[in-house]
């Protein structure tokens, strides 16, 4: 950990098991690091960015990452219980298996990644690009994804019951195993094999000859 023009820098860095609960890195830089089954518990982390580093099973309840930059970064399997996230930026980054428990997302911008194993439930997220994203298996349950960009998204498995999608464009994403008979598809953009599959799951009988 070093100083770069006021800020803390971490670079190429490796930590575990280290407890980082309660301290102050805002505006800090995380660059190349490895952090591994370690605690950001209360951390303040407003204004952050991290690039091309790893979090695995890290803790990061009741920290505050408010206007955090994140790009292609992984959060592996981290819990983001009741932590600041506003307006933050996540950007191409692997969020495999974290869940956000009353996580506060407002104003935040997502752009693709991978969204695979997360729980997302009660989120709003609408109008977020997951355009090619992997959201393989993800609960979004009762999510506001109101004019979400799913285009071409891996959505198999994915758990959709009660979430809004007023809007969202879901055409060329993959919905294998999605429960579709409680998906409402009022006013979304699907294609053609979609519109099929959501028929189907709602008792029409399809006859394309």
């Amino acid at each position: 950990m070093s100083q770069l023009q006021g800020r803390i820098l971490f670079e190429g860095e490796t930590f575990r098991d280290t407890d980082f609960g309660d301290r102050t890195f805002e505006g800090a830089q995380f660059i190349d690091c490895q952090f591994d089954h370690c605690s950001f518990r209360g951390t303040q982390m407003t204004e952050c960015s991290t690039r091309h580093t790893t979090f695995n099973e890290c803790d990061f309840t009741l920290a505050s990452l408010g206007t955090s930059v994140h790009t292609f970064s992984q959060f592996l399997n981290c819990t983001f219980a009741n932590t600041a996230l506003f307006s933050a930026r996540i950007d191409q980054c692997k969020m495999v298996g974290s869940t956000f428990e009353q996580a506060q997302l407002s104003g935040v911008e997502i752009k693709g990644g991978d969204w695979s194993y997360t729980v997302l439930n009660d989120q709003v997220l609408k109008g977020q690009d997951f355009s090619r994203a992997k959201l393989i298996n993800a609960s979004l349950q009762r999510c506001d994804l109101r004019r979400a960009c799913l285009r071409d998204s891996d959505m198999t498995g994915a758990l959709l019951d009660g979430a809004r999608m007023k809007g969202a464009d879901l055409r060329g994403a993959t919905v294998d195993r999605v429960n579709l008979a409680a998906v409402n598809v009022t006013k979304v953009k699907i294609d053609l094999e979609q519109a099929v599959l959501f028929a189907r799951a709602h008792g029409a009988i399809v006859e394309l000859d």
